[in-house]
């Protein structure tokens, strides 16, 4: 499967809306496709700040149970929402599964207390992953609540739920996470404010003559649902290799592949991130293909496209 744009169509186009109202270059790192489908949806919310863990890539093979007597088998659909990867190794690709465990074991610096975290189960006894099903309160908020699904017959088995202020209980999709956000003519002027949201350090671009505040909730009022949920990649970490949809005032939007290709837009532009640089990803030789760097076959090369 091709790479696409890492959000819905329609999302697309209110991100295109935003950047021609604002004239500022929207730059979007793309979702997993799996949590798409959940956009909207009662009983689910996009990736607040306060989780750090992962979406799962797949829904893995589920188990043969015993149902009045007869032996059915369980099917789990949990690609898409946050799921603990402790319980379901397999949701994971092979090449993701050791990142995917530790994101899931630093994120919970913010969600449990101190030595509080339940202890590890055996994926193969359901039963062992109780403990992780009893609601508590989040460490580094006091307005989230925080569980895992531990009901063996639940399709969302293995899935973490946040309860906000009393709201109830919800599964967890991927967010949209923002990049960076750049005026137009002021594009190598990269500066940040630095907050907190639910307890954790929020880096916001500080832009002129607007606030961040305005673009990231007019998105999120135009696309329904609150899937800009804090600040953007460029004020504090160097580039990552997922693709990235680049939008632009004129309606247009450009597609960058991976790192090689996002450090290179980036030179050209004149831009620095708010981060220690990282892995030369342009000057790595091996990350080229035979053609070069700069040709037309080179890692990442797309054309611009415009909407409609």
């Amino acid at each position: 499967m091709g790479i696409g744009i890492g959000m819905r169509g329609i999302d697309l186009q209110k991100f295109l809306m935003v950047a021609r109202e604002r004239k500022v270059i929207l730059l979007v790192r793309h979702t997993n496709e799996d949590s798409l489908r959940y956009v909207g949806m009662p009983g689910y919310y996009p990736k607040p700040a306060l989780v750090k863990a992962k979406t799962a890539d797949v829904n893995p093979p589920g188990p043969m149970r015993s149902v009045a007597g007869r032996m059915v088998k369980q099917d789990y659909v949990i690609a898409g929402l946050v799921v603990h990867p402790g319980m379901h190794p397999g949701a994971f690709k092979p090449t993701k599964r050791d990142k995917a465990m530790k994101a899931w074991h630093d994120g919970m610096q913010y969600l449990a207390a101190e030595n509080k975290m339940p202890p590890m189960g055996d994926p193969q006894r359901p039963e062992s992953w109780a403990a992780w099903g009893v609601g508590r309160a989040a460490a580094c908020s006091a307005e989230w609540r925080w569980r895992v699904d531990v009901d063996p017959a639940s399709r969302h088995y293995g899935c973490l739920q946040l309860d906000h202020a009393g709201k109830g209980w919800v599964y967890i999709h991927g967010d949209y996470d923002l990049k960076d956000v750049i005026v137009r003519g002021k594009e190598t002027d990269n500066r940040r404010h630095e907050g907190q949201l639910h307890g954790v350090k929020n880096f916001t671009p500080l832009l002129p003559d607007m606030e961040f505040e305005r673009i990231r909730s007019s998105l999120n009022q135009l696309i329904g649902a609150d899937m800009v949920q804090h600040g953007a990649e460029a004020q504090f970490a160097w580039h990552g290799d997922e693709p990235v949809t680049v939008v632009f005032p004129d309606w247009t939007f450009l597609l960058l592949t991976d790192a090689t290709t996002v450090q290179r837009w980036y030179e050209e532009l004149n831009r620095s991130v708010l981060a220690e640089k990282g892995h030369d990803y342009v000057r790595d030789r091996s990350r080229m293909f035979h053609f070069g760097p700069q040709g037309m076959f080179a890692p990442g090369a797309m054309p611009l496209s415009s909407w409609g």
